[in-house]
């Protein structure tokens, strides 16, 4: 319906705190599978490697940050990022990038949307429009998918997603 923000505008505390458990689970699976992930084999989806596919969430420097998210919510900037580009600069410039290294970006990440559910401007800026992979859609939408992010990443790792994890998903 018009207006119809789903969990992001009724029930956004316990949406947040799901996609801090979220980035729990994911970071955990990361590191249980530490020993025999092979970053440079063969991911899941087609021309990408593992690493590849593990870099594309988490908060890395000239991403699609929640800062930056959260700035286009605020100036009514509906205009859809260009994911495919963005992404590509991150493969490209972490193309080298360790486990070690990949977990911090997904460290921070979480960080960053405790600080953001913690900063008291979550409720009003969570129904605020922005642009998005699926179109214009409220930021807290747009947050809640990292969930689903998340979950795809690690399945085209081919690291087992954690029941938790895979929950949230759906029902972010």
């Amino acid at each position: 319906a018009p207006g119809d923000t789903g969990r992001a505008g009724s029930h956004l505390d316990r949406l947040l705190d799901d996609i801090v458990t979220g980035w729990d689970n994911a970071i955990a699976a990361l590191d249980s599978t530490r020993s025999s992930l092979d970053l440079d084999a063969p991911s899941r989806q087609r021309g990408r490697t593992v690493r590849e596919s593990l870099l594309s969430v988490g908060q890395w420097p000239g991403g699609d940050d929640l800062t930056r998210m959260r700035e286009a919510a605020r100036n009514a900037d509906t205009s859809t990022p260009p994911r495919g580009l963005v992404d590509a600069e991150i493969r490209q410039r972490f193309a080298e990038a360790d486990l070690d290294r990949i977990r911090q970006a997904w460290l921070e990440a979480r960080a960053a949307v405790i600080d953001w559910r913690d900063s008291g401007d979550a409720p009003t800026e969570a129904a605020l429009i922005v642009g998005g992979p699926l179109g214009k859609v409220p930021l807290g939408t747009l947050v809640g998918a990292s969930s689903v992010a998340l979950d795809r990443a690690l399945r085209d790792a081919g690291v087992e997603v954690p029941a938790p994890l895979a929950h949230i998903a759906v029902h972010s």
